[in-house]
């Protein structure tokens, strides 16, 4: 199906197989975005590539025009027929780089994430040659630029895609539709992902991979309507958790399914871990507005050298009021880097370390970054926007240098 000029959508059904045997219909969508060359999002599951060659066929493509495959995170119906199609076609294959364990080691997957079925989804690991990470521009030709979004919370490295050419926005499984099985690993990671993706403007078209293709008035709509969704899933599970905090997960998850009119056969491992990122963060219980107020009190207009803020050991780090203790999103990053446009540099970590690679005093550095909207948080949920006078660096300290409060 043409959706623009040079996007193209083919629609990939497929059948999952629940805990209790019953088979139950799925589909994914793939995208082809059409130049000299062409480029592939996602390769669905195994054996979609015969549906992918016919296509291109039908439209006078061949599969050796193929010259990229981006898969915009590692779960089975999104790298299936990543290996067959590289190896047809010879592509390069991209993807984030917390996604290319599973995605080069299929079995690791399957092992970490079972999943129903998988070895049947997967058609086998595929090396990635290109790493992509928030803020890549990849050249496609013929004027098209395709922008990359990190937008993690359905899977740690989970990508969207902006083609502004087209107003073309690509988001995989970022957004989560009402109603459909809840699957994702970080509510907030989602929420502000969702978030990201609204800031982006003048899109024409939301092409998911597990929702038809949406145009126009709808594309706003709709992820106004992911964001309420994980609204309504949080505060189902806290209030399923408040009336009985003994409930083990499996009980929760089929409790908050019923909360919230969902058929009670979506009870598995992948939805109850969903749920329980929301007791993780059960102080933030209206994510709507807490969202709201970090915008407000956002201010980035300060200068690269006001950004620093100096940590006393991993420890300060994790309790900082600013961090969520979750490397994932506080990573860190080895030597000096530059923050993407989604992230700001907050500050030096200076980790105790004994490995010969310390500098001469025991201590090493690394940057980290955080997306603006984690910088105001404190474990309560309130928010704070002056550095803890704890938080030091000890070389300045034994150096006799003061340690001085920062206002961000």
């Amino acid at each position: 199906m043409q959706i623009a000029k040079n996007i193209h959508a083919l629609r990939i059904p497929f059948n999952i197989t629940d805990p209790s045997g019953k088979t139950i219909p799925r589909f994914v969508y793939v995208y082809l975005i059409l130049g000299k060359k062409i480029c592939l999002i996602d390769s669905g599951v195994a054996s979609s590539e015969n549906i992918i060659l016919d296509y291109l066929k039908e439209i006078g493509r061949s599969p050796e025009e193929i010259s990229t495959l981006i898969l915009t995170h590692s779960h089975p119906d999104h790298i299936g027929s990543a290996k067959a199609i590289k190896s047809i076609s010879g592509c390069v294959v991209a993807a984030h780089t917390e996604e290319r364990a599973w995605i080069e080691d299929v079995d690791l997957q399957a092992r970490e994430r079972p999943v129903p079925g998988f070895q049947t989804l997967v058609g086998g690991s595929v090396k990635v040659d290109l790493v992509l990470q928030d803020g890549d521009i990849l050249d496609l030709g013929d004027g098209n630029r395709l922008h990359v979004l990190h937008t993690p919370g359905h899977s740690p490295g989970s990508i969207s895609l902006w083609l502004p050419e087209e107003g073309a926005l690509f988001c995989a499984d970022a957004v989560p539709i009402p109603g459909d099985m809840p699957i994702y690993q970080d509510i907030l990671d989602s929420f502000q992902s969702i978030e990201k993706l609204k800031s982006v403007r003048e899109v024409k078209f939301l092409l998911a991979a597990w929702d038809n293709p949406r145009m126009e008035s709808e594309v706003y709509r709709i992820m106004d309507e992911g964001q309420n969704y994980l609204q309504s899933i949080h505060s189902a599970v806290l209030k399923v958790a408040a009336k009985d905090a003994r409930l083990d997960l499996m009980e929760l998850c089929l409790r908050v399914l019923r909360e919230l009119g969902l058929p009670e056969m979506m009870t598995n491992p992948l939805v109850a871990a969903s749920f329980q990122g929301s007791l993780r963060v059960k102080n933030q219980q209206d994510l709507l507005k807490d969202q709201s107020q970090a915008k407000d009190r956002m201010d980035l207009s300060y200068e690269d050298e006001d950004k620093i803020i100096w940590l006393k050991d991993h420890e300060a780090l994790a309790n900082m009021g600013y961090v969520r203790e979750r490397v994932r999103l506080c990573p860190i990053r080895t030597g000096p880097v530059k923050p993407s446009e989604s992230e700001i540099l907050i500050g030096y970590a200076v980790l105790k370390k004994t490995i010969e690679s310390a500098d001469g005093k025991g201590f090493y550095r690394r940057t980290f970054t955080l997306q603006p909207i984690d910088r105001y948080y404190r474990p309560d949920g309130a928010f704070q926007k002056s550095v803890p006078p704890e938080a030091v660096d000890p070389l300045s300290v034994r150096a006799g240098k003061p340690s001085r409060g920062l206002q961000i």
